[in-house]
């Protein structure tokens, strides 16, 4: 079996490592010491078609393959984890369960500007006291209106606009279950999200 990469793969990997030793590795201390947000660099990301690469193209993404997906990742945590991180809960707890698990018209909706790096997405999960412990969350939703619209509480991410949230809904009085909903934050974000 045969398991070097293929041309395409190899082209991928040239891009993403050229870009994180040249613009991403001479910051990434400045970055990290400042606790400043990346947006210069997320937007080169995003030109590139890296924030949407196992997305669709149909749905504004760059077709690519989970291979290629997981690569650029690689290559972007080589130079810097924060910004690699920054791209995968984009892609893959921002941008993909709504690509999987959303109606056509939230899809058509959000995604196409996910994808393209537009918008920027996040995953409301961690709290105090509960770390990354999808169980533990506090966070409570209500079911609201004739749809079944669920409401959340304060939105505290103010890198994202755009949180796909998690928190527990009481179905019935003896019964509660996690569900997400997706939700545009009421900050304003950085120009380079809306061209």
């Amino acid at each position: 079996m045969n398991f070097d990469l293929s041309e395409e793969h190899e082209l991928i990997r040239g891009t993403v490592r050229e870009l994180a030793t040249e613009r991403i590795a001479p910051v990434a201390e400045e970055l990290d010491r400042e606790h400043r947000f990346p947006y210069e660099i997320v937007a080169e990301l995003a030109e590139l078609g890296l924030m949407g690469i196992p997305v669709p193209e149909e749905y504004g993404g760059s077709g690519g393959d989970t291979l290629s997906y997981a690569i650029a990742i690689e290559e972007l945590t080589r130079v810097d984890s924060s910004v690699a991180i920054t791209v995968a809960a984009h892609t893959s707890l921002g941008t993909m369960p709504i690509l999987l698990y959303g109606s056509e018209d939230q899809k058509r909706e959000w995604v196409p500007d996910l994808a393209s790096g537009k918008r920027l997405a996040a995953f409301g999960l961690t709290e105090p006291g509960a770390g990354s412990d999808a169980g533990a969350t506090k966070t409570r939703a209500e079911l609201r209106g004739d749809r079944g619209d669920l409401l959340f509480g304060e939105v505290p991410d103010r890198a994202a606009d755009e949180l796909l949230l998690l928190g527990e809904v009481e179905v019935h009085a003896e019964s509660r279950c996690a569900s997400s909903t997706i939700r545009r934050t009421p900050y304003p974000v950085p120009p380079f999200c809306h061209r």
